[in-house]
């Protein structure tokens, strides 16, 4: 289903609207972002039930396609939050600079950024598997705290500007349907990135609780 509604929406951003604004391009990366994730699904079941884990470079391949992926969708949706406080908030100010060169330039680094982070994340992992503090402090940190307090920030601020109708000229409906819009967002973020960055912080303060019970264990004996 993702693939294929993915599929769908890549092919009318791309070939149905004809505006190519900020918030055009950063929906497109979204897409393919999406898109690819739901691409890597199959080989990550067949991973699991048939133990390809044993082949060091398929997983690691697997692994680091798929986390640069997830990330991406983070941060260009981050970018999506921020496009659109810009609009609102700050549409004088932001006007000059707010323009789809800018939004490619800054979807090359999101994707140069998750490459680099993904990639040394996965290499620590790797050679320092009893060593998760740094996976922990990059991947919960860089990767989804600091998107989702920028996303919970930008979200609040556009609301409340938007709640103020004597600033904004747009018709009560119309505001309806952007903060409607922005919960959306926030909720969808919320949902589909928190439990896995969850689960990740437990395993790795499991895993540093286990490390260091065996040393002590070490040490009595």
């Amino acid at each position: 289903m993702g693939i294929i509604l993915n599929s769908l929406a890549l092919y009318v951003f791309c070939f149905q609207t004809k505006a190519r604004t900020p918030s055009v391009i950063y929906t497109i990366n979204l897409v393919v972002t999406d898109l690819l994730v739901g691409l890597s699904l199959p080989a990550r079941i067949v991973m699991y039930y048939r133990n390809v884990e044993t082949c060091h470079i398929c997983y690691y391949v697997h692994s680091f396609t798929y986390s640069v992926n997830m990330y991406c969708s983070i941060l260009f949706l981050t970018c999506i939050c921020v496009d659109r406080y810009l609009a609102i908030v700050q549409a004088k100010a932001s006007r000059r600079w707010r323009n789809p060169s800018y939004a490619k330039c800054i979807c090359v680094l999101i994707w140069i950024f998750a490459v680099i982070v993904t990639f040394i994340i996965l290499t620590t992992t790797i050679n320092h598997k009893h060593c998760c503090f740094f996976q922990l402090l990059m991947l919960t940190g860089f990767e989804y705290f600091v998107p989702l307090v920028i996303v919970v920030f930008y979200t609040l601020r556009i609301m409340w500007t938007l709640s103020k109708s004597i600033q904004m000229n747009q018709s009560r409906e119309r505001r309806v349907k952007a903060v409607q819009l922005l919960i959306m967002v926030l909720v969808i973020f919320t949902v589909c990135f928190t439990p896995i960055h969850v689960s990740q912080v437990v395993f790795c303060v499991r895993s540093e609780v286990s490390g260091m019970s065996s040393s002590l264990c070490t040490m009595s004996q």
